[in-house]
């Protein structure tokens, strides 16, 4: 299978929490981002690249910094995909990727962490992750 004219997932998922929290959503998206390469589909996602560097002390979890280079990353990418771990639809980050994802025109996806699959009623998912962050 070529790799060229392949599309590019977002992985979206809530990051801040505690450090058990933080711990689970990472074992999510590291699961998620394998079953999608073991199908040769490519991903990205902030929570795999930044983890580590924050972990280290090498850059801040701020939003702040975040924002503009997710924002970018959704940009480039094909899909939105957010894995719908606990507190996914309260998660500040998750809701700017929905929303920039939808004002890039990207399918916004959701995903059962558990099944990894993407949920059947995606409105409902699409509908609380908007009404629940509506200041």
């Amino acid at each position: 299978m070529s790799h060229y004219g392949a599309i590019m997932i977002y992985i979206s998922v809530p990051y801040t929490g505690t450090p058990e929290q933080v711990q689970e959503r990472m074992n999510f998206t590291f699961a998620y981002f394998a079953y999608l390469a073991n199908q040769q589909l490519h991903a990205m996602s902030p929570v795999l690249i930044g983890h580590q560097l924050i972990a280290r002390g090498i850059v801040t979890p701020s939003h702040d910094f975040w924002l503009p280079y997710s924002r970018e990353m959704i940009r480039l990418s094909d899909e939105i995909h957010v894995l719908t771990v606990s507190g996914f639809d309260s998660s500040r980050g998750v809701t700017f990727e929905v929303t920039e994802g939808l004002e890039f025109n990207k399918p916004v996806i959701f995903v059962d962490p558990i099944e990894l699959l993407p949920h059947l009623d995606q409105h409902q998912y699409l509908t609380s992750v908007i009404s629940s962050n509506v200041s």
